[in-house]
Order: structure tokens, then C-alpha cells, then sequence
């Protein structure tokens, strides 16, 4: 079987050519040689012959851009006439050891036309070898076409051309086996009318004819593919099922993977429906989905997500990308204490935990030019708890992270009216909104429903008018609230607003590398320097005060700000 492996997979005329002069020279060369070993070589070459045109069927099968039939099927009738020139070079050759017979057998219809052909080969020992038949429509049309190969009385090599009205293929199959006829894998292909591959699989089979993986191809008209791949336990039992899809760009633009007894996740760069979990990251989720209420939004999440087939990887700002296995994502989805439903909302809260980690590690540090911009008291990362890296977060800080656009704040309802107004009149509404109540309260939507806004908690603004304003609780992000402007200026403390259409080249993080100390009494001070080794933030944390005192320097050691933070809790 080695021969056939080393036939090329490749639909160029000028290969096939190139494949049957290699073939002719070897047997011109070979074919009246009395030694063993060169007759040997030349019985491989002949059997390459035989099976030249089922590399066709290879080709279509491994060759994702391979989708047009005329590429490999115009000429089909002229590559078996070469095949059987090369086999009667052979066969009919006096001085040929195989003695290899061949029986062909016709029949017509009434009306003159052939009905089907059938073509049987022996070997000098009266065991079939091979078989071929093709059978026609009334008309002249094909109607199928079939090829089998032995080997000890088994088939261990099958293919099978189903032809439609307009005489081009619309399904083929083959299988291989070894030599004691146990299936090795399977294909099938259907094509659409236009003669392009509209699926494809390929199932292969284990000891005893046990499947073991399957994979299936389809097509639509446009060119994105979706790919399925199933495995099986020793009973054929479905173990492990995973959906991805292509472009036609051949870029992975969703993903699904189910295994059994086991959580499964589903990818498609949208975020939907979100349960926030038992810790306090609303301030992340709130962000992520008032990015998903405007176009500009929903782009910015498409680009900040890459699919592998066994990862995703997270991009944040322009600056900074974590990867994660589908591992650690299955894992976490199995955590009451995270979020719970859409997979990509997952991915985004697993990686920007990883980034606040990074910046509470000092692996990590906003830039100097960010500093100085988003240090208004609002925006300021170092208030997260240090007992978890996602618990906690100020209003908004995540559109920054995502984004790398600093978000406009106000506490002021003039400026809050203005937000408002500029959202209004904007006809892409390409804007990201959220809000913060500090306490908690039970306020009247527009229809006179009691509804309660929960204290210490962020919300996303899904959309302005004249009258009202929609938010939505991270609690559970299909229900809406709308509230009159008055009423939410009465329930909500602060705003955020953001405007998607700007955007900051800057890099917004530097990587930094940091030393920690501790004095007698416990309290440690973090040196934190660049690359280069200048110093730019100092942090002392007093564990029993639970508060720390940050100082921030620029690259050339003048002073930024300096303050006393208590740790932030949400």
C-alpha cells in the first residue's frame, strides 16, 4: 500500500502528465529486465497506474480550495484511457511473469446505446484483482461509476461516482482496508449542481471495523465551511463532538465543542445571554455588554477574539493578548462563583482577570501617558481587591481595557444630560454607556412597575431617547429596565461614555518587573521598574490598616501623584 501513499494528490494537468511519463520510463526500462527486484518495480509502477485516477477523489478530499468539479473531472475519460494503455503495456506483454487476464463484458440497450460496462482482472493464479463498472443512462448519460481492488479474495479498495442528469458527478464514495478486509476509513462527497463540494466526511475505523473518529465538511454558497468532528468510545458511542467554522478566508469565526459527561462551550464573537456569578466583577460584565449594544461595539468584540481549534485568545487594547485552552475555559465554566452562559463573555472575563493579575503582580503597568489622562480618581486600577484579581473594579474600567479609549465620567446630572443628548443625536450610536449606584433602591420603571437597583452595583445602558433610559442588571442581561431620566439620575451615582468611533493608538500597559519587601511590623513595600530598570511606582500595603499608599513616578523620576487607597470592595 506504501505505492499509493506516494502517488501525488494534485489536480494539475501537468503533474498527471509528469506522473505518467515517470510511470513509462520506469517500465520501457524495467519491463524485459530478467532481474527479480527491477520486475518487482515494475509491477509496483503498474499498479500506481491503476489506481492514478483515485487520486482524484483524494484530492477533492484533503484540498479545502479544490470545490470545482471541472478542475478534476473534465478529462476523467482521457486519465483512464492512459491508465489502461499503461496496463495492457503489461499485460499483453509476452515477456510479462503476472499472466495477469482480463475479462470485459457489454451490454446495450435497444436502442444501441451501452447499458453498462463491466471490467474484471486476474492474476496468473485466477484471483480477481480488480473490478470496474460503469453504468449508463438511455440517453448516454453516466449513471454511476465503480472500482474495486483485491487482495486475497478481499476488497480492500472501493470508489463509487453517482452522476447526475447533466453527466458531472453529484456523490461519490470510497473506503480502504487492509489486507484481512478490516476498514481503514470512509468517504463521502455530494456535490450541489454547480458541480462545488457541498459536504464531505471521512470516518476512520479501529480494530474489528470500530469507528473511532469521523469528520464531516459542509459547504454553503458564499464559501464558509463548517467542519464536525465526532469521536467514539469501543461501544460507537458519541464520547466528544466539536463544530468549528470557517470563513471563506479560511479564519475560525465560531466554535462548539460537547463532550460526554462533561460541560461543553460554544464560540461566535457574540455576546449573549450572561448570569454574573457569586463575585463581584459587574464592573467587567456591565462593560463587555453595553460594548455589544452598538455596531462599533460589536466590531471591537469580533477583533478582540481569535479562535484555534484548541484556544482562544483574548486581545486587550492594542497592548497586551492572553490565551486560553479550552481546558481552562470548560473548567471555568463550571464555577458558581463566575459568570454563567455566553462562552465569549467567559473568555473576556477569564483574560482580563489574567491582565489584572499581571498589573497587581507588577508585571504589568499602565503607561505614563494613560496615567496621566485616566487618573482622574475614576479609572485607577490599583483600588482592586488583593484577595481576588476580578473582585472589585471602578465603572467602565473594563471599555478601557478592551478598548484602550478612556471613558468620559461624571457624578454631575448637567453632564449626564449631555451624554444623553449626544447619544440622541448621533445616527450610529456608536457609543458604550454604563452606570453605578452606590446604594440600593426601589425606583418606578415607565409602565409604574416597582423594580429594585441594587447598591454598589455597575449596570449597562443599552439605549437613550427623548424620555428614558434602558439599562441592564449583569444579574441576568436578558431583562431590561427603563427608567425616565429623572428616575435614573435619582437611582444612579455616577455614568460613563465612551465614544467608539476614537481611538488611541497608544499603548496603554508597558512591561514592568517588580521587587517586594517587608519590615519587622509586616508591611511590604513593592518596588515596581520598566524594562530598563527606571522606577515608576512605588506601592506600600499595611495588611492590618487594609489600605496602601501609592506613589507614581514618570521615566525620568519626577513625581505623577501619590495617594492613599483603602482596598475596594464589591
Amino acid at each position: 500500500m506504501e505505492i499509493r501513499n506516494s502517488a501525488p494528490n494534485s489536480t494539475s494537468n501537468k503533474s498527471l502528465e509528469q506522473l505518467k511519463d515517470n510511470i513509462i520510463d520506469i517500465i520501457k526500462k524495467n519491463l524485459f529486465n530478467e532481474d527479480e527486484k527491477l520486475d518487482k518495480f515494475a509491477k509496483q509502477a503498474t499498479f500506481m497506474a491503476q489506481i492514478m485516477s483515485d487520486n482524484i477523489f483524494d484530492t477533492i478530499q484533503k484540498d479545502d480550495k479544490t470545490l470545482k468539479l471541472e478542475n478534476d473531472y473534465d478529462n476523467l475519460d482521457n486519465k483512464i484511457d492512459e491508465i489502461n494503455f499503461l496496463n495492457d503495456a503489461v499485460i499483453n506483454n509476452d515477456n510479462n511473469d503476472n499472466n495477469t487476464t482480463q475479462e470485459d463484458i457489454v451490454v446495450y440497450y435497444d436502442n444501441g446505446n451501452v447499458q453498462y460496462e463491466r471490467t474484471y482482472t486476474y492474476d496468473h493464479w485466477g484471483q480477481l484483482k480488480e473490478e470496474n463498472y460503469t453504468g449508463y443512462n438511455e440517453d448516454g448519460t453516466k449513471d454511476v461509476a465503480r472500482k474495486k481492488l483485491y487482495e486475497n479474495d478481499e476488497v480492500i479498495y472501493s470508489s463509487e461516482y453517482q452522476y447526475g442528469d447533466n453527466n458531472e458527478a453529484k456523490s461519490a464514495a470510497k473506503f480502504e482496508c487492509d489486507e484481512k478486509g478490516n476498514l481503514i476509513y470512509q468517504d463521502q462527497i455530494y456535490f450541489n449542481d454547480e458541480g462545488e463540494i457541498e459536504t464531505k466526511s471521512r470516518t476512520y475505523y479501529g480494530d474489528d471495523n470500530i469507528k473511532e473518529n469521523k469528520s464531516i465538511t459542509k459547504y454553503d454558497s458564499k464559501g464558509n465551511r463548517t467542519e464536525t468532528e465526532y469521536s467514539y468510545d469501543e461501544t460507537e458511542k458519541i464520547t466528544k463532538q466539536t463544530v468549528v467554522e470557517y470563513d471563506k478566508d479560511n479564519k475560525i469565526t465560531s466554535k462548539e465543542m460537547q463532550e460526554e459527561n462533561s460541560i461543553s462551550y460554544s464560540h461566535n464573537k457574540t455576546i449573549e445571554n450572561t448570569k454574573q456569578g457569586r463575585i463581584g466583577d459587574c464592573w467587567l460584565l456591565s462593560s463587555v455588554t453595553a460594548l455589544s449594544y452598538s455596531e462599533a461595539g460589536k466590531e471591537i468584540i469580533k477583533n478582540a477574539l481569535c479562535y484555534t481549534p484548541d484556544a482562544t485568545i483574548v486581545n486587550l487594547g492594542n497592548s497586551v493578548s492572553y490565551k486560553i485552552d479550552n481546558e481552562e475555559l470548560l473548567e471555568r465554566k463550571t464555577r458558581k462563583d463566575r459568570s454563567q452562559g455566553d462562552d465569549d463573555m467567559i473568555a473576556f472575563e477569564i483574560a482580563i482577570e489574567k491582565f489584572r493579575k499581571d498589573i497587581n503582580n507588577g508585571e504589568l503597568t499602565y503607561s505614563e501617558n494613560y496615567v496621566k489622562n485616566y487618573n482622574r480618581g475614576h479609572f485607577d486600577d490599583t483600588t482592586v481587591s488583593l484577595k481576588d484579581n476580578i473582585e472589585g473594579g471602578i465603572n467602565g474600567s473594563a471599555v478601557m481595557i478592551i478598548t484602550g479609549n478612556i471613558p468620559e465620567y461624571t457624578t454631575f446630572h448637567s453632564e449626564m444630560d449631555k451624554m444623553f443628548k449626544k447619544y440622541e443625536e448621533s445616527e450610529s450610536k456608536n457609543f458604550c454607556m454604563t452606570a453605578d449606584a452606590t446604594k440600593s433602591s426601589k425606583v418606578k420603571d415607565i409602565n409604574g412597575q416597582e423594580v429594585k437597583i441594587a447598591g454598589s452595583h455597575a449596570y449597562s445602558i443599552k439605549s437613550v431617547d427623548k424620555d428614558s433610559v434602558t439599562v441592564v442588571n449583569p444579574w441576568n442581561t436578558e431583562q431590561e429596565i427603563c427608567l425616565s431620566k429623572k428616575t435614573f439620575k435619582k437611582a444612579f451615582y455616577s455614568m460613563t461614555f465612551t465614544d467608539l468611533e476614537q481611538t488611541n493608538k497608544d499603548s496603554f500597559v508597558i512591561k514592568t518587573n517588580s521587587e517586594v519587601s517587608k519590615n519587622m511590623l509586616g508591611k511590604e513595600t513593592k518596588i515596581i521598574k520598566d524594562l530598563k530598570g527606571n522606577k515608576i511606582k512605588t506601592v506600600k500595603y499595611d495588611a492590618i490598616k487594609d489600605k496602601y499608599r501609592e506613589v507614581r513616578l514618570d521615566t525620568s523620576g519626577d513625581l505623577i501623584y501619590k495617594k492613599n487607597v483603602k482596598e475596594y470592595k464589591r
